[in-house]
């Protein structure tokens, strides 16, 4: 599933005002029952107050989506 994002785009927060980088997109394995018939994509993003936080990718795509986070791609 390729929404466009990848290492070295950035965002910036709307509301907040700080802005972020993807560092790297990452396959997370959720610990559950449901055993391995599911995949979490994740993206860490560094912002500019110096926190680090992980997104899912699909959340991270709705977010972005509702202009709540604006993208700007790095090519």
């Amino acid at each position: 599933m390729d929404h466009n994002l990848k290492v070295g785009d950035i965002l910036y927060d709307i509301e907040s005002k700080q802005v972020g980088i993807l560092l790297e997109r990452s396959n997370q394995h959720p610990h559950t029952d449901l055993g391995d018939t599911y995949v979490v994509w994740a993206w860490k993003i560094h912002w500019s107050n110096g926190a680090c936080f992980y997104y899912s990718e699909e959340g991270l795509v709705l977010i972005v989506k509702a202009m709540t986070f604006l993208h700007f791609r790095s090519d």
